[in-house]
Parts: C-alpha cells; sequence; structure tokens
C-alpha cells in the first residue's frame, strides 16, 4: 500500500463488522486499525499493546499524557456516520490536525486536503477553457481581403452532442447575417464573441 494514493481508497471489512455486532464508538477505532490508513507505530497502537483499556474514554484520557502521534474520534453520528482525526499532540490539550478520514456506513474514506481539491477544481476549469477554444475555432474562418470572421450558423461545425442544444451565443447571428458589419467592427464582434463563449464555458465549472 505505500505507492497507493490512499485519497482514492474505499476500505471495508464486512466481515470484522458483522462479528462485533456493527461499529459504535467504543470500537470504531479497532475497526480502523485493520485498514491500510492506521499508522502502526501511533500511540493508540503502543498503549494497546502495554494494557487493555475497557472503553473509549479510559482511551482518550490515557492518550492526553502521551505525546506524538493519535488517531482520534472527533464526531459520530451513530451508526452511520464516525469521524476520526489523525493527529500530533503536543499536550494535554493541544493537538495539530494531520489528516481526517469518515467511516460512512462501514467504509472507511480519507478526505481530501484544500490543495487537493483546488487542484482539481483547475484542473476541470482548464478542460471547459480548451473546450471553449475548440468550440469557438469552428466558428470562424479567415480570408485574406476580410480577415477572420464567424461563419454562419449552417456552416459552422458543432462540437456538440446529438440530440443536445446548441449554446446561445448572443450577437452571432447578427455578425453572420447578410449585410453583417464591415470588417473591423466584425473583428472587435468577433473579439466580444470570444469573449463571451469562454465565460459561457467557464462557468460550466463551478
Amino acid at each position: 500500500m505505500t505507492d497507493t494514493n490512499l485519497l482514492n481508497v474505499e476500505w471495508r471489512f464486512h466481515e470484522w463488522i458483522m462479528g462485533v455486532g456493527g461499529l459504535n464508538p467504543d470500537n470504531v477505532l479497532d475497526y480502523f486499525a485493520q485498514s491500510p490508513f492506521w499508522d502502526p507505530s501511533c500511540n493508540n497502537a503502543i498503549i494497546r499493546m502495554q494494557t487493555q483499556f475497557n472503553n473509549l474514554g479510559e482511551m482518550t484520557q490515557k492518550l492526553k499524557e502521551q505525546r506524538g502521534l493519535e488517531f482520534a474520534l472527533i464526531h459520530e453520528r451513530y451508526p452511520t456516520l464516525f469521524i476520526i482525526q489523525k493527529q500530533e499532540r503536543k499536550g494535554p490539550d493541544w493537538v495539530l490536525p494531520m489528516d481526517i478520514y469518515y467511516v460512512l456506513n462501514g467504509s472507511i474514506y480519507m478526505n481530501p486536503d484544500i490543495q487537493t481539491l483546488l487542484s482539481n477544481r483547475i484542473l476541470g476549469s482548464l478542460f471547459y477553457v480548451e473546450s471553449a477554444f475548440n468550440e469557438a475555432r469552428t466558428m470562424t474562418e479567415f480570408h485574406p481581403s476580410t480577415g477572420y470572421h464567424w461563419k454562419a450558423p449552417a456552416e459552422s461545425t458543432s462540437t456538440t452532442a446529438p440530440g443536445a442544444s446548441t449554446p446561445s451565443i448572443p450577437g452571432l447571428a447578427a455578425i453572420t447575417a447578410p449585410g453583417a458589419a464591415a470588417p473591423a467592427k466584425n473583428q472587435r464582434s468577433i473579439r466580444w464573441l470570444w469573449t463571451g463563449l469562454l465565460r459561457m464555458w467557464s462557468s460550466r465549472c463551478i
């Protein structure tokens, strides 16, 4: 599991859950300890090897006396949701959060960090920007005497899937209609329409 991105992992041990009669606040950390998200060097594991505690409260109190890496149940909506935090303990009432995991209906997931969320969102935005340029490229053509201009709607090669509606771009019909504006004015309108097309596609990634 060392080369596996844990953000892509969904882990579940159905037999374990059935064997204990379901998950609850007292045993969910024991269940979590079976997963690849667990760190065997954490204080929880060390304390378990040294002694045995009867409930979560006793374990929590003992962990407050230690320093270092630990896992803690920080929120629960029994019996469906449990949120576990990986943290570094600096003092009895001072911890530094590191990662968040959640157990939902018996399946364990790692919560993505802000950097991952932003990276995925930016990649999605770039996809739609590229799509906007590709869409606009099919709607223009170049002539040496007039420069670039928009094709008439019937001439443009649509990239829209069959049966899907074609995006409406205000002003396109006016430019491509017979008797359209002169080349200089047409160029300004084309720049305006490019901007509108980019905004339209970019809004789809929000």
